[in-house]
């Protein structure tokens, strides 16, 4: 499933003002999709769940020291939420993001940083 992005497609997010997710966007790896820091991604998941809009899942990426990008086998994320409720999906992507991002801080890569890609 393709992800939406409040600058390729608003979709369900016009109940979202774009300025709630442009500050982010601002700092995202791709300019196609939300990929941000654990923090950030918390962020967009929690404006995201007030807007009534349901994540649909995650997955890590990593930057490499030399600028390259890609998915990280030790983050795979989450499965296709869309069976879940908005409050559902929200909780169990933020558990997760928490674990995954704690797992990272005990065990870096010394090569990259750890990016979250979160689709709705």
């Amino acid at each position: 499933m393709a992800s939406r992005t409040a600058r390729l497609n608003p979709g369900p997010l016009a109940a979202l003002s774009e300025p709630d997710l442009r500050d982010l966007f601002a700092r995202s790896i791709s300019s196609r999709e939300l990929v941000v820091s654990a923090g950030d991604a918390l962020v967009a998941i929690n404006r995201l769940e007030r807007a009534g809009v349901k994540v649909l899942g995650w997955e890590g990426w990593l930057q490499y020291n030399d600028g390259k990008r890609g998915h990280d086998a030790r983050a795979q994320g989450t499965v296709d939420l869309s069976n879940l409720s908005v409050s559902e999906a929200a909780e169990l992507c933020r558990e997760t993001i928490i674990k995954a991002s704690e797992e990272w801080a005990s065990s870096p890569r010394n090569d990259a940083v750890r990016f979250y890609c979160i689709t709705y």
